[in-house]
């Protein structure tokens, strides 16, 4: 899973990632501030966070990290079990929430260029 480096952001909860984890993030002005991660198979986990400066941990005592390089971390975290990573001085309110988008710059995914959606599927 990948986030583009430009862009005004991207926020998710809980989304469903190769070997069995659940991972919670988000990232504004093209910084990541928090990713959570949730292990759900006992399975180790090697994760890029795209983070700048000290990078700061929120998790079971005892937790395993690795740093393999190029910016991987390697965690082991037992099934359930579940670790918070954030730069900055302190830990950020774990909120996810829309990001605004200018209107004219929205696109429905899927959609072709001038389809009008019907009236009962338009946003509001």
């Amino acid at each position: 899973m990948a986030v583009a480096r430009r862009g005004r952001g991207a926020a998710f909860h809980q989304l469903r990632a190769e070997g069995a984890f659940l991972v919670s993030a988000a990232r504004r002005n093209g910084q990541t501030s928090w990713v959570q991660l949730t292990n759900l198979a006992g399975e180790p986990c090697r994760v890029k966070l795209g983070m700048r400066g000290p990078i700061w941990t929120d998790g079971p005592e005892g937790l395993e990290l690795g740093f393999p390089g190029d910016g991987v971390v390697e965690v082991n975290l037992k099934k359930g079990q579940s670790v918070l990573f954030f730069s900055g001085n302190e830990k950020p309110e774990l909120k996810v929430e829309p990001l605004p988008v200018p209107a004219g710059s929205r696109h429905a995914f899927g959609l072709k260029r001038g389809y009008q959606r019907p009236f009962f599927m338009r946003p509001v």
